[in-house]
């Protein structure tokens, strides 16, 4: 099964299911972008923070064909299982601290925002992955033995994107929270217009 975790992504950074992946569901077109990215013969197990929640987000599944939805568990009793199934926690930079890594040659930069918004202004040598993109190229193509920052303009789908990144099996993944790419020039790192 595919687990989807609907909580803000500060909360799955904390403890999460090992595997599962992050989407708010309060993040906009959450059911397009889960459309987008899972698999649509997968089973989904909905993993959230109450009820509504829960319902909300297997109604926008449903609106986009992914009718695969056993269930769901409440986010208090997923993280009670530790033990009993793999808990893990994530990381998260924010844009002060990609700028570091940037300026010091010391990370590789995932840029998951749409093309407009790249051909806007990118950080020379980064990865574009746009989100919609990311079932087809999960970051097989990253090297290996390096942090890898996602980011994208605010920090949902940086937030989706490192989890799915994360359990496609790369442990070395942070999310870059609070900001985004258009961000960095204010933190010394120059973006380069076009494609």
């Amino acid at each position: 099964v595919t687990v989807l975790d609907s909580r803000l992504p500060s909360e799955f950074d904390d403890a999460h299911l090992a595997g599962s992946i992050n989407l708010p569901v309060a993040s906009p077109g959450v059911g397009t972008r889960a459309g987008w990215v899972l698999d649509p013969d997968a089973r989904i197990v909905i993993v959230s923070g109450s009820h509504a929640e829960a319902r909300q987000l297997a109604c926008a599944l449903h609106a986009v064909g992914l009718w695969a939805t056993p269930g769901y568990v409440l986010a208090a009793g997923a993280t009670e299982m530790d033990g009993f199934l793999p808990i893990a926690r994530a990381d998260s930079w924010n844009v002060e601290q990609l700028a570091a890594g940037l300026r010091h040659d010391a990370v590789e930069l995932v840029d998951v925002r749409d093309t407009s918004e790249w051909v806007a202004g990118h950080v020379p040598g980064s990865h574009h992955i746009p989100l919609h993109r990311m079932r087809e190229n999960p970051g097989a193509n990253l090297p290996v033995g390096r942090t890898t920052a996602v980011a994208c303009a605010g920090g949902i789908r940086a937030a989706f994107a490192a989890s799915l990144l994360r359990s496609a099996g790369r442990s070395d993944v942070v999310r870059v929270a609070g900001g985004g790419v258009f961000d960095l020039p204010t933190h010394g790192v120059e973006l380069a217009p076009g494609a």
